[in-house]
């Protein structure tokens, strides 16, 4: 049979539409981006045949040039979203050193509507029947016969349910004309059949805004730390690292970047209304909040005003008024500084706060430093009713950086998963169909990362600064002092590594997908053990190297899996969060500490954990310590010291090492900024890096408490991940990734 005409491709509760790239869970749009289901489609159509990598990247990306990660990205959100599968993998499974091969059955039909009520006319009779009235006719053709002992009179279907139809209308059969009222009676029941069928549909599909690919605007390579970006129409302003901290501007068209020698010094944070004047910070005094100054665009002196202090300043849609924020209090004062006020307070902190178009409410981003948590809030602009608006994100949720278009009608925000920023969108204005308010939409997610979203003064596109990372897996060389990159995993984005005892396999995990992975030393006979949704980190082999243990940091739950692969256990139920596991020397044991978002500081504590009985125990005087590692030969426990916050940082100023024979606890170094402890392999040694005052890789002997610097990172990027370990050789191990950040715009048509 022909496919001509038929578009819509069918699997499990799923219905894919090839023509307009929309992916829908029975009557529901999944919002996933258009070169995702690109992907997704490429699968489809070849559903049971196993596709090699480079096939599919050839066939989604074409000239644009994809790349493994960018596919791993897509194929772990298709994963996220496709949650109906049969087993671990659901419908797309991954074949080792080959591809990915959709798994399901697929059908292909030519529409998706659902089947209508039809009218069907009874078989002719043997004996001559009566002649018909108009709503005698048949609409969809064809016969529905009688069975015996039934009425011979015509009868309605749905396709699956046939009804007799009931004679009401004795009048029109005879011939008479049909009254008035009942042909306007008819005529509305038409108009609100139309009517609901369009609002139905509108339900089940609302539009999507539809967003060609990016443009990307600057190709300077210099880093742009997030700060808010700002425009006039013609040019966006923003702040960069070239040769030490700049405000630089970039045409919206594209183009050099050029610097705002005007803005030397300050912090730009918003434009005025008309585009005349910058709201911008200088930093004050240690431990005060910046002043806020106003900066014209050209021409006059930058002025104070008035002594203000505060961050992140913005005008009022009429310029009337400023709103800024002093770490848990928002703020609003007239725009020459006079008059300020306190809005609202949070227990946590506030970033960025913007007024919607109409001046009437407020939203800002709120960070909660004790469940690692940001989300978006909102305050009426006379400071009542605070809250937080409403999401479906996983847990943690970490939405930030919020604006409204021009005209209201969304309001455009970051989300952060996966260390990696996705942009969406959020309907505001919905009349007449009320039930739209709220609804999220996705403009960007993947490969690049992206920040600090402003959209244009029409409303037409969005700007926003867009990260790629390059990484590579190194490994110190003692005899020539230097990293070289570490061969068996070159080219793959690799970390977290940890090796047998006997130095002949290794597990890692795969930083574009959070994937977890074994292979030989020489990185043959690789296999993948977990999906991208688990988001595996820090492994551990048990002793015989039949099983690893790693966190899921999904859930922050320890986790099992068989070095051969197969299914992926939970060591312990419940919803108590799990930090990194790590093995006792006879393999019966796991000792673990907890994230630092699970609790306060000093209350987070070192556990042990039985593994055939799964009793737990706390390990004495372990309070306000985290991220143990048992040694291999099972004697000591070296653990952090959880140290003050600063900002999203937490300080660790100090290691101690738990002696099981004496069942004490002494401190082995105190160094600030102290990260990443890892035993050697005869347990004479711990590794560690430390961020302050130098940034540098130690080894600190256990015997006498000699330490030793090995390695000065000053001048390496390791700006996304900061992992750190030891080659079997003994010789220490770094991720060198680099940040290229780009301005970029995303033009958007809205629904």
């Amino acid at each position: 049979m022909s496919n001509q005409g038929k578009r819509f491709y069918n699997f499990g509760p799923y219905t894919l539409d090839s023509e307009s790239l929309v992916l829908y869970c029975g009557n529901d749009v999944v919002a996933i981006a258009p070169r995702v289901v690109e992907t997704l489609l490429v699968l489809v159509q070849n559903a049971g045949r196993v596709l090699d990598r480079q096939e599919l990247i050839s066939r989604v990306w074409g000239k644009d040039g994809g790349e493994e990660s960018h596919l791993s990205r897509n194929i772990h959100t298709l994963r996220q979203h496709l949650s109906e599968g049969s087993d671990e993998e659901g419908y797309i499974r991954t074949v080792p050193t080959k591809g990915y091969c959709f798994r399901a059955t697929v059908t292909l039909t030519s529409e998706r509507s659902p089947t209508l009520l039809r009218h069907v006319e009874p078989q002719a009779p043997q004996s001559p029947a009566p002649a018909k009235g108009p709503l005698d006719a048949s609409p969809a053709g064809g016969a529905v016969p009688a069975r015996a002992g039934e009425p011979s009179g015509p009868r309605w279907t749905d396709g699956a349910t046939i009804h007799d139809k009931i004679d009401t209308a004795p009048e029109i059969r005879e011939g008479k004309a049909l009254p008035y009222w009942r042909w306007a009676v008819t005529f509305l029941a038409v108009c609100l059949a139309v009517i609901a069928t369009y609002v139905g549909e509108r339900w089940r599909h609302p539009p999507q805004p539809r967003v060609p690919k990016p443009i990307q605007l600057t190709h300077d390579n210099w880093r742009k730390p997030g700060t808010p970006l700002v425009t006039d129409g013609p040019q966006i302003y923003f702040r960069e690292l070239a040769n030490g901290q700049r405000t630089a501007s970039v045409s919206a068209g594209g183009g050099d970047s050029v610097p705002e020698p005007s803005l030397f010094g300050f912090d730009l944070s918003d434009i005025s209304p008309d585009g005349s004047e910058f709201l911008a910070t200088k930093p004050g005094a240690e431990g005060e909040a910046s002043q806020i100054w106003i900066v014209p665009v050209r021409g006059a002196a930058p002025r104070s005003l008035g002594g203000l202090r505060g961050e992140e300043p913005a005008w009022s849609p009429d310029g009337t008024q400023i709103v800024y924020h002093n770490a848990h209090s928002l703020f609003v004062a007239r725009n020459d500084g006079s008059d300020p006020r306190l809005l609202t307070t949070v227990a946590g902190f506030i970033f960025q706060p913007r007024w919607s178009p109409e001046g009437r409410v407020l939203r800002f981003t709120h960070s909660n430093l004790d469940n690692d948590e940001s989300t978006l809030w909102e305050v009426r602009a006379d400071g009542t009713n605070p809250r937080t608006l409403s999401g479906r994100w996983s847990n943690p949720r970490r939405e930030c950086w919020g604006r409204w278009t021009s005209d209201g009608k969304y309001f455009v925000f970051s989300y952060v998963r996966d260390g990696g920023g996705e942009l969406w969108a959020r309907q505001e204005k919905c009349a007449p169909f009320f039930w739209e308010c709220g609804r999220l939409f996705p403009l960007a997610q993947g490969p690049i990362s992206y920040e600090q979203p402003l959209p244009d003064r029409d409303s037409k596109r969005v700007f926003a600064i867009g990260t790629t990372k390059q990484s590579q897996l190194e490994r110190y060389d003692l005899p020539t002092r230097s990293f070289v990159p570490y061969a068996p995993l070159e080219g793959i984005p690799a970390t977290q590594l940890d090796f047998t005892r006997d130095g002949k396999w290794m597990a890692y995990v795969d930083s574009a997908d959070h994937t977890l992975w074994r292979s030989r030393l020489d990185g043959s006979e690789k296999i993948q053990l977990t999906s991208p949704r688990i988001s595996a980190a820090q492994p551990h082999w048990s002793r015989d190297g039949k099983q690893i243990a790693f966190m899921s940091e999904g859930d922050f739950k320890v986790c099992l899996v068989s070095a051969d692969g197969g299914p992926v256990v939970k060591l312990l139920p419940g919803n108590e969060k799990e930090g990194v596991p790590t093995w006792s020397s006879d393999g019966k044991r796991l000792a673990f500490g907890e994230p630092l978002s699970a609790r306060k500081p000093e209350a987070m504590t070192i556990h042990l954990v039985d593994l055939d009985t799964h009793q737990q125990s706390t390990l004495p005087d372990s309070n306000g310590l985290w991220t143990a590692r048992w040694s291999p030969n099972g004697r000591y426990i070296v653990a952090m010291v959880v140290g003050k916050k600063e900002g999203f940082y937490s300080v660790c100023p100090e290691l101690r090492l738990f002696d099981f024979n004496t069942q004490k606890w002494t401190t082995l170094a105190k160094i600030d900024y102290l990260e990443e402890p890892t035993w050697s392999r005869d347990s004479q040694y711990v590794y560690f890096h430390a961020l302050y005052p130098d940034t540098a890789i130690f080894r600190l002997r256990i015997a006498d408490r000699r330490l030793e610097q090995l390695a000065n990172l000053k001048g390496i990027s390791r700006i996304v991940d900061n992992w750190t370990g030891v080659a079997p050789d003994g010789s220490p191990m770094i991720v060198h990734d680099t940040l290229i950040q780009e301005i970029y715009t995303l033009g958007v048509d809205w629904p």
